[in-house]
């Protein structure tokens, strides 16, 4: 390779590593609601009552509804915007399917109470951290060895 690409090279797979954790955070956020592994606050039993007379699939779940199917539902708001140096992730503008809220408005009520992607975001970071001294040793191994 030549070094006058290596910038553009380097540019390129630090962009699709962004890309990458901006569709972690996405997915966490969406598996940790469905498969309830965030420890949120859990749900009065009049609530789970009334989702159960609603007939939701997992009344129990704190921010499960309509669940993973429906486009304007609690699981579903996060949004991947690409902006000039990587990604953006980000709750979507739309109202919610039932509540005269829009969706980024019930983050930021629900984060206050059951903060899901505050927990999403922490497990990101402590991966992150763990990857990167684990390429640090790798690499301190690669240059000892040479």
């Amino acid at each position: 390779m030549q070094i006058k690409k290596l910038p553009r090279t380097i540019a390129k797979i630090m962009d699709k590593e962004l890309e990458n954790e901006a569709d972690a955070i996405i997915e966490g956020f969406k598996e940790g609601i469905r498969n309830d592994t965030l420890n949120l606050k859990r749900l009065a039993q009049s609530t789970i009552d009334d989702k159960r007379r609603q007939g939701f699939n997992f009344p129990s779940i704190p921010l499960y509804a309509l669940g993973i199917g429906a486009q304007r539902s609690y699981m579903n708001m996060l949004l991947k915007k690409k902006i000039s140096r990587g990604y953006v992730v980000k709750p979507s503008d739309l109202k919610h399917w039932k509540a005269p809220l829009t969706l980024k408005r019930l983050l930021e009520i629900h984060e206050q109470t059951r903060p899901a992607l505050e927990k999403v975001l922490q497990k990101r970071k402590q991966q992150t951290k763990r990857r990167v001294i684990r390429i640090n040793k790798d690499f301190e191994v690669t240059v000892k060895r040479k």
